[in-house]
Formats: structure tokens, C-alpha cells, sequence
């Protein structure tokens, strides 16, 4: 692997135990047959969750070829009578064999953990409380994703299919119960198990449309009839704090002081708490009170007004709560629930929520590359863009249009930064100057002029497939969810 970057090392020593020149084939031998093993469970994960797909398919076309050729390598080994052709058989499998096992390896493991599965459920729906009388029948079709179950990897073939059956069939009942909030139908009462049902539908539906996802946040339309409905969780619901979308919440920052805004009732953030799931929770990863996908403990939820003036909910589910952070809530918003009582567990949870704010500002939080990202962040180069723009221009008073239309968010250390919010800045650029060419020349000079030319080429490249209601609501890389989707 002469040449390779330090990545490459990395992911190399990690998946075969060995450095890129070992020299025995003893050790290079093992770690071809730990590569074999985890592409193998990785194969077999595909068999049992899609036997037909065109992924497993191709993966099980590879993974035999490979194998054949591992297995060759080894017969040749063991009839090689002289050093020399032994030597040239270890570095053909490490130098050659090893790297595309690999690639072969990350392919597959790619392929299952983007792989959307089909469930049809045909299911009845009950009283709020999960008794009484049946109200209607749910018979739809829906997208799981393994991904988002706890564990589900190392579960054997039965428990996977039995496990997939109750995710979809909490997605079917999620979804009915957003049509009934949207209808003005829903229950008197949000609970722990309608609220976990609808999450896990408007999470799918999120994937569906942007891919799987461990960790992020999406935008759904119905904000203010979906907030109010989730307001009545009164076993769970409690207002709190939040770093996400401060300028929505009333809490923006001006250049000097604190300039909080009074914000359209219900846009402060307000928090759940799903840990430990319901009852039987250690013995089943969706219980039938159930856990939060990909096992979140917490669901944290904030209407939010979008450039069209519709109202939408912000949703993000996180591993850790926030109880008694939100204690000024009240004063800006007159819908902020009251807080459950107080567990007391929660004061650890609000200090494992800070430690994990402050490893995701340095870059060091847990995520799975392998997934989509789905944060509400503009991406750091989009970002940086907008930054340069703002340096470049030259006059005072556009320089300052332009840094207004940036958003509030919070640093590691907990002080509020101004950020960049892409949509809310491109729409600033146009009211200031005009579309063309031209006019921004005119407004901002030339350099401010090529890197607004490189920003919008840039942006058309990343979300030139939103529509305008999508790209109008737009702060980052969230799921912008519409009322067609779900």
C-alpha cells in the first residue's frame, strides 16, 4: 500500500490487525480471514433482510469471487517449495488481494446500511391508552431501515424479520396518527407510545427521502397542529433550552447586546424523554411503548416559521435530555408547557447533554460516515463562502444587510456566534442588488461579485433537486419533509 494516505493505513490495520507490510504470512493469512468473516456478516445480514435486491445480488457475486481467490492464494502458498515464491505470495495477498477485499468490505457494509426494506401492514388502531374499542383499520405500505433499530446487527435471522415487522408496523401507525393530527382528528392525548409511532414514521419517511440516518434533524409541515398535539405529553413533555435555530426561539444576539424578539407563540424548544423505552425494554429493542429510532433517548421539538410564512416542526432526536434548562421559556412563549416533575436522573442527563455538545463543536462527536448527514448546519464550505462575501463588500451598510441576515447559534464554550443561514443570506444578496450579474457588480464590487458567482454555482450543486418550498425553509443539510412526501 506504498502511497496511501494515513486513512487508508487506518482503515487497513483496523480491518485486517496487521500493518501494510507485514511480513508473515501467518499474520497476513489471519487477517484475510478476518476480512473474509466480516464481509461475509455484512453478505449475510443482505440475505436476510433482502435475498431478492439487486444490492445482495452483487455483493454475493463479489464476496464468492473473492473468497475463491483468498482460497487460491492459500493453496499456492502451501505448495510453494522455496522462500522466495512464499514472499511473493504474501505480498501479492497483502499488496493486492487485501486492499480489494477492503474496498469489497466497505461496499458491501455501504449497501446494507443504506438498504431501504418493504413492509406491508395491515393492522388495527385502538383507543389513545392502547385499549378499547377499535377505531379503524391501517392497512399501508411502508420503508424500514435496519439502521434505525438497536442492535439489529448482531441479532440472529428470526429475531431481525420479527424486529423489522414491529418497526414497520409502528411506522404504519405513526403515519396514520400524522394524517389524523393534520385532518384536526387527533386524540385527546399525546403518549409515550403514539409519540414513539409517530416519530418512527416521520423518520422513515425522512430516509426514504434523504437516506438513512443515525443522527439529525428534520422540518415537517403541520408545525403548529403537531407542536400542540405533542404539547399534551404531559407525562413527558418539559421546556427547555436549545442551541438549534436560536433566531426562531426569540433569543437572536445583535452585534452589541442581547436583543430577544418576542417569537409567534410555540417556537421555544420544548424536550421528552424516552429512556428506557416502556416496559420489557431490556428484552426487546421496540417495545411496544417503544424506544426512539436508532436509540435516541430524547426527542427535542420547536415550531419554527419558514420563509413562506407556513408553520413547520423542527424535530431532532439526541442520546440525552434536557430537563430544567428551558426555565425561561414562559416569558417568551405563553404555550410553553409546564414541566413533568423532576426525576432523579435528570441532572446527569443534562450534564452528559453538555459534554456531547461540547465533543460535537470540536468535531469529536460519534457519527456513521457511511450514513447521510443530516444536521441543520450549512456545510463549512458553503459556510465560508458567505463568510468571504460579507468580507469582501466594501460598503458599510451592505456589509451590515448582509451580516443581518445571519442566524444565532452557540460555540463549545456556550457564548452565541452568529452563523450563516443559507437561504435567509441568498435571499438578502437578491434584495439587495437584484438576480443579475450585473447588479451584483454593482452593489458589491468584483470580488464580493465571483464569490457570490461561487456560491450560488456551489449551492445549485448541492440542493439543486429542492424545490422552492424546500430551499425557502432550508438552514443546513436538515430533511426537508413536505406534505407530498409524507
Amino acid at each position: 500500500m506504498s502511497g496511501t494516505d494515513q486513512s487508508q493505513v487506518k482503515a487497513f490495520k483496523k480491518a485486517f490487525n496487521i500493518k501494510p507490510t507485514e511480513p508473515s504470512w501467518d499474520k497476513v493469512k489471519a487477517g484475510m480471514a478476518n476480512g473474509q468473516k466480516e464481509l461475509r456478516k455484512w453478505a449475510d445480514l443482505l440475505s436476510d433482510v433482502a435475498p431478492l435486491s439487486d444490492a445482495f445480488h452483487k455483493v454475493e457475486t463479489s464476496r464468492v469471487t473473492m473468497e475463491e481467490a483468498c482460497t487460491k492464494c492459500e493453496e499456492l502458498y502451501d505448495k510453494s517449495g522455496d522462500a522466495k515464491s512464499k514472499r511473493n505470495i504474501v505480498s501479492k495477498v497483502r499488496d493486492k488481494i487485501l486492499p480489494e477485499l477492503l474496498k469489497q468490505i466497505d461496499e458491501c457494509r455501504k449497501a446494507a446500511k443504506n438498504l431501504q426494506v418493504a413492509q406491508s401492514v395491515h393492522t388495527k388502531v385502538h383507543g389513545p391508552d392502547g385499549s378499547g374499542d377499535v377505531e379503524h383499520d391501517i392497512d399501508k405500505d411502508v420503508a424500514v431501515f435496519w439502521t434505525d433499530i438497536p442492535g439489529f446487527d448482531s441479532m440472529d435471522a428470526k429475531k431481525r424479520r420479527a424486529v423489522m415487522e414491529k418497526a414497520a408496523e409502528k411506522t404504519a401507525r405513526g403515519l396514520d396518527l400524522y394524517d389524523q393530527i393534520i385532518l384536526g382528528k387527533a386524540p385527546e392525548k399525546a403518549t409515550r407510545q403514539n409519540v414513539t409511532d409517530l416519530l418512527w414514521a416521520l423518520k422513515s419517511k425522512a430516509e426514504e427521502k434523504n437516506g438513512p440516518y443515525v443522527r439529525g434533524a428534520m422540518t415537517v409541515p403541520g408545525g403548529d397542529k403537531l407542536r400542540a398535539f405533542l404539547d399534551t405529553c404531559q407525562e413527558e413533555v418539559y421546556p427547555r433550552s436549545s442551541s438549534h435555530l436560536l433566531e426562531q426561539q426569540g433569543k437572536a444576539k445583535s452585534s452589541k447586546e442581547e436583543m430577544p424578539r418576542q417569537p409567534p407563540p410555540g417556537q421555544t424548544a420544548r424536550g421528552m424523554d424516552f429512556y428506557g423505552g416502556g416496559k420489557g425494554l431490556a428484552k426487546d429493542p421496540i417495545d411496544a411503548d417503544g424506544l426512539l429510532p436508532t436509540g435516541m433517548n430524547t426527542l427535542l421539538y420547536q415550531q419554527v416559521t419558514g420563509e413562506d410564512g407556513e408553520k413547520y416542526l423542527y424535530l431532532k432526536m439526541e442520546t440525552e435530555g434536557a430537563y430544567g434548562s428551558g426555565g425561561g421559556n414562559k416569558a417568551l412563549d405563553p404555550t410553553a408547557p409546564a414541566p413533568r416533575p423532576k426525576r432523579a436522573v435528570d441532572t446527569l442527563h443534562v450534564l452528559a447533554h453538555g459534554v456531547n455538545f461540547v465533543k460535537s463543536k470540536l468535531g469529536k462527536g460519534d457519527s456513521d460516515k457511511d450514513l447521510a448527514d443530516t444536521r441543520e448546519e450549512t456545510p463549512k464550505h458553503l459556510a465560508d463562502l458567505a463568510k468571504r462575501i460579507v468580507e469582501a463588500v466594501a460598503d458599510k451598510a451592505t456589509k451590515r444587510a448582509l451580516a443581518a441576515s445571519f442566524g444565532t447559534g452557540i460555540n463549545w464554550i456556550g457564548q452565541k456566534k452568529r452563523v450563516v443561514r443559507l437561504n435567509s443570506f441568498l435571499d438578502t444578496l437578491t434584495k439587495l442588488a437584484g438576480a443579475s450579474v450585473d447588479a451584483h457588480r454593482d452593489a458589491f464590487g468584483d470580488k464580493a461579485t465571483r464569490l457570490i458567482l461561487e456560491l450560488t454555482t456551489a449551492v445549485e450543486r448541492e440542493y439543486g433537486e429542492d424545490t422552492e418550498e424546500e430551499f425557502g425553509r432550508r438552514t443546513g443539510n436538515e430533511v426537508m419533509l413536505t406534505a407530498g412526501d409524507i
